[in-house]
């Protein structure tokens, strides 16, 4: 079965799901990534209802709330990190009711004058209470690197995964192309070094200096690249969807459907 996915947050922002989910299957595509500030925000019931008409699967759940310094997986006050690791929890709930095979989460803020150390260790002794959680509902977390944050690049992940041992069968990475390009790593030697622990992809690209979240041919990385990059998540045994994460700017949501389609045809479905 293909593995085709969208990013649901920047595109269909304010739309009813039922429309976005509907728009998406006339594309092509058989997967969305829905994010969540708030479970109220969906009925469960309709939603599985609506993604069993479109023969429609949640590729993932991204937990939005991670993104900002209220639930900051590393904080050194232990509230918000008890907020923080709550709030993941209800996404993993969610993931398990409506079907997702992952919850997406961003690691804590690095902080001026603050020990990395001492807030990689926070975001650690978290990981491993959301672990078990995973392990019981059998479900896997996955880390996104990004600027700015205790987990930047490649390294930083594969630290965590060491550092949690056996758990990393449950926490793994999310693999961000646009994400990597901007700690300025080459895609296939990354994806060669984090092999065991990629769980989920998501497919963008840009100019080197923001992240942009563009269509994956308007930006640094060429074809070529991303050809060798799926060339080696095959070879290591990929099973994950292939996401696409885009943030338009002139672009109408037709047309970046209609491109991401065309790119998962040309060249992510290539033998």
């Amino acid at each position: 079965m293909k593995k085709l996915s969208i990013n649901r947050w920047w595109l269909f922002e304010g739309k009813e799901i039922s429309d976005t989910i509907e728009e998406i299957s006339t594309f092509g595509f058989n997967g969305i990534e829905l994010d969540l500030a708030d479970p109220t925000n969906y009925n469960i019931n309709e939603l599985k209802k609506i993604l069993n008409k479109y023969k429609m699967k949640p590729s993932g759940i991204a937990a939005v709330n991670t993104l900002y310094s209220e639930y900051d997986l590393c904080s050194l006050e232990e509230d918000i990190r008890k907020r923080a690791i709550n709030d993941v929890k209800s996404c993993l709930s969610f993931a398990k009711k409506v079907g997702a095979p992952v919850v997406v989460i961003l690691p804590g803020l690095k902080q001026e004058g603050k020990d990395d150390e001492l807030l990689f260790n926070n975001f650690i002794g978290n990981l491993k209470e959301l672990g078990e959680v995973c392990e019981e509902l059998n479900l896997r977390i996955c880390i996104e690197n990004a600027h700015g944050r205790i987990c930047e690049n490649s390294d930083d992940l594969l630290k965590v995964f060491e550092t949690i041992g056996s758990l990393s069968r449950y926490i793994g990475a999310v693999f961000d192309t646009g994400h990597f390009l901007l700690s300025k790593e080459n895609l296939n030697d990354v994806a060669t070094k984090l092999r065991r622990y990629i769980y989920h992809l998501h497919i963008d690209n840009n100019g080197g200096k923001l992240d942009d979240h563009a269509l994956p041919t308007v930006g640094l990385l060429t074809e070529h690249d991303f050809v060798k990059f799926f060339e080696t998540l095959k070879a290591n045994n990929y099973q994950g969807w292939y996401s696409f994460e885009i943030r338009p700017k002139n672009e109408t949501v037709s047309f970046i459907l209609k491109s991401c389609k065309k790119f998962f045809d040309n060249v992510v479905a290539q033998d």
